[in-house]
């Protein structure tokens, strides 16, 4: 993955499926991503930075700019996808083989 990659993914939200892609528009290996996401007519911004602060161990700070998040079910409801992002990056973190180049 890096600069300029589209991920095209499907999401379904109350059981109809959506056409969404990710665009990676700023890459810094072990730092920092950003991507623009289109999920059907939505446009918003997504980030996710790592901050290694000791060995073994890193920071992972995930964040979003979505619009019309301005009414409180809109925010639970975006809150609990993101949770389940940052519990997906875990796991698969976690599960990660060490390169041995």
């Amino acid at each position: 993955m890096g600069l300029g990659t589209v991920i095209r993914r499907r999401n379904s939200l109350s059981g109809t499926p959506v056409e969404a892609t990710m665009e990676i528009v700023e890459f810094e290996p072990k730092r920092s991503i950003k991507a623009v996401i289109h999920d059907g007519p939505v446009e918003m911004q997504g980030f996710a930075e790592f901050d290694a602060k000791v060995m073994n161990h890193t920071r992972l700070t995930i964040g979003a700019d979505i619009p019309g998040l301005a009414d409180e079910s809109n925010a639970q409801f975006i809150s609990g996808m993101m949770q389940r992002s940052a519990d997906h990056i875990k796991s698969l973190v976690e599960t990660e083989t060490p390169r041995h180049d």
